[in-house]
């Protein structure tokens, strides 16, 4: 191992101190702080070099807030089965293929289809009546007859 392999094995390892010590420290300046050149803490390979270094990040905790009087916190980290003793087991999500994507396409396409039949059969009766498209009254002329009869 030559030296040169040495003195940057130990200015990656002063660098990642340095960002472990300071989280918000951006890489070129921990690194320019290692006693690396302006050029190569500026160069991108370099940088990365150090990166895949770093530890992992461990995940956000989101913090809890409770409002007074309400004993009920808007924000919480546990997720809404945590209380039960045996909660459900949860989905499997597993790729469609395209056969299946198609059908469930077409099965989301029905039902929608369905829902708007199901509005205009709805909203089409006047007075007890259905009436047909060409028929089918606006609504201020609905309300002007119904005026008409009171």
């Amino acid at each position: 191992m030559s030296g040169k392999a040495t003195a940057v094995d130990r200015r990656v390892a002063v660098t990642l101190k340095l960002i472990a010590d300071n989280p918000k420290l951006k890489v070129p300046a921990a690194m320019r702080a290692a006693k690396f050149t302006t050029a190569e803490s500026e160069e991108p390979r370099c940088q990365m070099w150090i990166r895949r270094r770093l530890p992992a990040k461990s995940p956000s905790t989101k913090p809890s807030i409770s409002l007074p009087g309400l004993g009920v916190s808007s924000i919480t980290n546990a997720s809404p089965h945590a209380s039960l003793k045996y909660p459900p087991p949860k989905a499997k999500q597993k790729r469609q293929n395209s056969v299946a994507k198609q059908q469930t396409r077409v099965d989301d396409k029905k039902l929608k289809e369905h829902a708007v039949r199901a509005h205009n059969r709805a909203t089409s009766f006047v007075d007890g009546k259905q009436f047909s498209k060409l028929r089918r009254l606006a609504v201020l002329q609905v309300l002007s007859r119904m005026t008409q009869i009171m």
